[in-house]
C-alpha cells in the first residue's frame, strides 16, 4: 500500500476492497456502489474520532485507521465467501465464470449472486467484468509491447471477438478502446 499524506491534508480518501463493508456489519452495500461517501454516511466510526488524524504523518494515520476500524471487524461465513470469491476473480484477472467460482466454494451460483448483491452491491458477473476491464486498461496504459493491436489485446484478455470487447469496453468506460485517452481518467499508477 502506498500512501502520500501531507501534514496539512484535510481530507483522506480510503478506497476499500469490495468485500470490506461486509466486515463491518454493512449488509446493504448497494447504497455505496459508485459513490464517494463521507465517513459520517457510513456510520461505523464516530467522525469526531477521525478528526484526530488531521496533521499526523502517513504512518500514524494508517495506525489510527487500523485502531479505529479493527474493533468493528466481523468475520462470518458470508464475508469469508466474499473474500475468497473476489480474490479468485482478481487472481484470474476476470477470466473465470461465476459457476466455476461457486463450484470451487461449494455453494450455488444463486447463493453467490445474492451475497454479492447484498454485500458488494453488484453481481459477481459485473465484478468479473470490472476486473477484466481493469486488466485491459492496464494493458492499454502500460503495454508490455508497443505493437499490440486492440484485437490482440481483446484475445489476450479473454474476449471472444473484437465487437464483444468494444461493446463491453464502451458500456463501462463510455468510449471505444480506440478513442480511450488515459489523460481523461484518474488511473492507478503501476510501479
Amino acid at each position: 500500500m502506498y500512501i502520500d499524506i501531507h501534514s496539512d491534508t484535510k481530507a483522506i480518501m480510503i478506497q476499500l476492497f469490495p468485500w470490506t463493508p461486509a466486515h463491518f456489519g454493512i449488509s446493504n452495500a448497494k447504497i455505496f456502489t459508485d459513490k464517494i461517501c463521507s465517513i459520517s454516511e457510513i456510520g461505523v466510526v464516530p467522525v469526531s474520532d477521525l478528526t484526530a488524524m488531521i496533521g499526523l504523518g502517513s504512518e500514524k494515520i494508517c495506525s489510527y485507521i487500523t485502531k479505529a476500524f479493527y474493533p468493528l471487524f466481523r468475520n462470518t461465513i458470508k464475508t469469508a465467501l466474499i473474500i475468497e470469491s473476489t480474490q479468485m476473480i482478481i487472481a484470474n484477472k476476470g477470466n473465470i465464470k461465476v459457476s466455476s467460482i461457486a463450484s470451487s466454494l461449494n455453494c450455488s451460483v444463486r447463493h453467490l449472486q445474492k451475497i454479492f448483491k447484498n454485500y458488494i452491491g453488484i453481481s459477481p458477473k459485473v465484478f468479473i467484468r470490472i476486473i477484466k476491464l481493469r486488466e485491459v486498461l492496464d494493458n492499454i496504459v502500460y503495454p508490455d509491447t508497443s505493437s499490440i493491436t486492440m484485437t490482440q489485446l481483446a484475445a489476450a484478455n479473454g474476449y471472444y471477438d473484437q465487437p464483444h470487447f468494444n461493446n463491453t469496453f464502451a458500456s463501462v468506460i463510455r468510449t471505444t478502446p480506440k478513442n480511450f485517452n488515459k489523460a481523461d481518467y484518474l488511473l492507478t499508477l503501476k510501479k
